[in-house]
């Protein structure tokens, strides 16, 4: 009998009209090895990325403006601008050419004959016939300004869909290198160091040095040391990382640590890490304090690899 980690590899591998089904067998996969950061990202991605959550890098994109103007007998003309054709009290703001719907969703803006767009509101058709009056803004000659909407490309919902079948499927291979057992009742979970590992390889961009980094125990983290990479052996990058995540209490705690484990990571650095947990330094705004603790974990294991913790 196919296991649901086989099923998710075989419909992550075809077409993306099989997306859906395939991420949620990924929400069942990420249910049963107790992997609450993805099944976050999983069921974000079926519903939408609704209210204040973050969207993904790969979800957002320039905000272009299609504009129909209706002139006499009947003529009309549709342009199309981009925010820097436009005042700037009307440019669309950071978020308005984001795609937020459900993967469902967004498989169907894609199959009509032309690029979807979301009407602009009533508000900002006036304010824009204002200041066409006025010639501040552009417009077509003996024509009035109807109707204006936030444009989605079809090639940019197209990337967006590819690229998140692309992330699952690599994700689900991951682990599937791990043991083909995961997934079902019973089988390995995060609390196994390398199906926690597979996990942590999906990092997923929201913008603004925000990561949602998948893995055992991870929470969203914001700020640029969620994303940071130090060389083995880089003591000077692990500390400027620690000092962007965290504050210069913990930088200066970590350095003495580092010196008294002569300049290893030993019994201070895990003493260090200990305070970490406990909540003894800042941290950077908008992390949670177990993404923190993650993330000084990973920064001393990537500075003396071989570290046990």
């Amino acid at each position: 009998m196919s296991t649901v980690l086989a099923q998710a590899v075989e419909e992550l591998s075809g077409s993306t009209a099989e997306l859906p089904s395939a991420l949620r067998r990924l929400m069942v996969i990420a249910s049963r090895i107790k992997a609450p950061d993805l099944s976050e990202w999983v069921r974000n991605e079926l519903n939408g990325y609704l209210g204040d959550t973050p969207v993904p890098e790969y979800r957002q994109g320039t905000a272009y403006v299609r504009l129909h103007f209706l002139g006499p007998f009947g003529s009309s003309r549709t342009i199309q601008v981009g925010p820097w054709d436009l005042p700037e009290a009307l440019r669309p703001s950071e978020g308005w050419g984001y795609l937020r719907q459900s993967v469902a969703a967004l498989a169907e803006l894609r199959e009509g004959e032309n690029d979807p767009a979301i009407a602009l509101p009533a508000w900002w058709i006036t304010a824009a016939r204002d200041l066409i009056s006025k010639g501040e803004m552009v417009s077509v000659e003996m024509m009035g300004l109807d109707t204006a909407g936030i444009v989605f490309a079809r090639t940019h919902i197209t990337s967006v869909l590819d690229q998140i079948q692309t992330e699952a499927l690599s994700l689900v291979l991951a682990l599937e290198s791990v043991s083909p057992e995961i997934g079902t009742v019973g089988g390995p979970t995060v609390d196994e160091p390398a199906v926690a590992e597979a996990l942590r390889n999906l990092t997923i961009n929201a913008g603004d040095g925000a990561s949602i980094v998948i893995g055992a125990g991870n929470a969203v983290a914001t700020g640029a040391g969620a994303e940071a990479r130090v060389a083995p052996g880089d003591v000077e990058a692990l500390l400027r990382e620690v000092k962007r995540a965290f504050d210069d209490e913990a930088a200066a705690a970590l350095q003495e640590a580092i010196a008294s484990d002569d300049g290893q990571a030993g019994s201070a650095v895990q003493s260090w890490l200990e305070r970490v947990q406990a909540g003894a330094f800042s941290i950077a705004g908008g992390m949670a304090s177990s993404g923190a603790y993650d993330l000084a974990v990973m920064l001393v294991g990537q500075t003396f690899p071989g570290w046990g913790g």
